[in-house]
């Protein structure tokens, strides 16, 4: 390139925080993900809402399944709603439905969402504090 101009700053802003944490291809997934379902499990619906964008189905599946095994019986809130839920191409209309009206509401039950990258584009949600990728 020629003529470019580089410009060094931190990402890091009073209300934003960028990380990156390179994840150890032998390591167990509980080991990145324990600390997301903990916090789901103490403060249930206060939880942060987050979203976990993930790059295929496989990925969104090995992360649901992970954070869900690690949260037992406590992925339910007191009236039955899922504290976290998986979205991607192929899911049922049904559960596509009941995310997307979780996530238009501030206090909507769902707290985490694991999904593909298409879940972002014109979606409105509501209280997303946490975006993991």
């Amino acid at each position: 390139m020629e003529h470019f101009v580089e410009i060094k700053e931190s990402l890091n802003k009073n209300n934003l925080r960028y990380v990156v944490c390179c994840m150890d291809k032998k390591a167990e997934h509980e080991e990145y993900f324990v600390w997301l379902a903990d916090a789901l499990r103490k403060e249930r619906q206060n939880s942060v809402r987050t979203i976990v964008y993930c790059q295929t189905i496989k990925q969104c599946s090995i992360i649901y399944a992970t954070i869900s095994g690690l949260l037992g019986k406590d992925n339910m809130t007191s009236n039955g709603s899922p504290l976290v839920e998986m979205l991607h191409s192929c899911s049922p209309e049904a559960n596509k439905n009941f995310i997307l009206e979780s996530f238009q509401q501030e206090h909507g039950a769902v707290r985490l969402l694991i999904a593909t990258i298409a879940f972002g584009m014109d979606v409105d949600c509501k209280a997303v504090k946490r975006i993991i990728h």
